[in-house]
């Protein structure tokens, strides 16, 4: 049979055996979620169980991260962490944190956080905020100041609303700064009572934020010591070369600078270090 595109029959010489490259299910480039799932892998040694649902975060269940144990239905990140501290308790030193997205917890997961203060549980819940609901194809959501035509319209504080429920331990982090997510999600783990952390980044696929896209990372091959901690973000802009280490391409490196903050000897770092 001849293939056919919109119709239109394809010339049988130009029909061939094209191998597709494998493309493993990744994180976007400069993908704010990458920060939240490398904190969350740092942290599983010390007891912390990831709770999650749907949504591009999804993907931190599986490597590089594989930093995530549980995906159901959206807002169920949420009751998994409340009766994951529930059920196993802070005797065994557990320490759930359930992961849900800005549009996911406006969808579903305000009850189960309403649900969580109300009983009182010791358990933390990471708000990847991106400002879109990004997995489905960039929709405007409650919380990104625009309805689904792109028109203005009223914005969802997170933060008040989250305050509104009764929960008094609410941060707000940029996750491409490393040191400070995980400091506050440390705090967060070990507040009393119930946390939210709310890991603020706008999506880079999104258009305006997408033109934003800073120089690309320099490398200096006489400075790096191949300890390779920089391949554990998992970035699709990175290689690795046996002979001077990480390869860098400029054309799809976005410039989160994470992989410079991770790199003990300076190896890697802005354009500004080498200015």
């Amino acid at each position: 049979m001849a293939l056919a595109v919109h119709g239109t029959p394809i010339p049988e010489s130009f029909e061939r055996e094209i191998e597709i490259p494998r493309r493993p299910p990744l994180f976007c480039l400069g993908c704010p979620h990458r920060g939240v799932f490398y904190a969350l892998k740092k942290m599983m040694k010390s007891g912390v169980v990831a709770l999650g649902d749907i949504g591009c975060y999804t993907l931190g269940g599986l490597p590089p991260y594989s930093s995530m144990q549980t995906s159901f239905c959206m807002g169920a990140s949420v009751g998994n962490a409340v009766g994951f501290a529930k059920g196993v308790g802070a005797s065994d030193g557990a320490k759930p944190v359930g992961i849900i997205g800005d549009g996911t917890f406006l969808h579903g997961g305000i009850p189960g956080l309403i649900d969580m203060v109300y009983k009182q549980v010791p358990a933390t819940l990471v708000i990847c905020d991106n400002s879109t609901t990004a997995m489905t194809g960039q929709q405007e959501n409650p919380a990104s100041g625009k309805t689904i035509r792109h028109n203005p319209a009223p914005r969802v504080d997170l933060v008040r609303l989250v305050e509104s429920t009764g929960v008094e331990y609410v941060r707000t982090v940029d996750p491409y700064d490393l040191k400070l997510l995980k400091k506050t999600l440390l705090g967060a783990i070990r507040h009393p009572g119930p946390a939210v952390v709310i890991a603020q980044h706008a999506c880079l696929m999104i258009p305006q934020e997408r033109a934003k896209q800073r120089e690309a990372i320099r490398f200096e091959a006489d400075s790096c010591n191949q300890c390779k901690l920089c391949l554990d973000l998992g970035c699709p802009a990175m290689e690795w070369s046996d002979e001077t280490g990480p390869l860098i391409d400029e054309l799809q490196c976005m410039g989160c600078e994470m992989c410079a903050e991770l790199c003990q000897p300076g190896a890697l770092h802005g354009p500004e270090a080498s200015a």
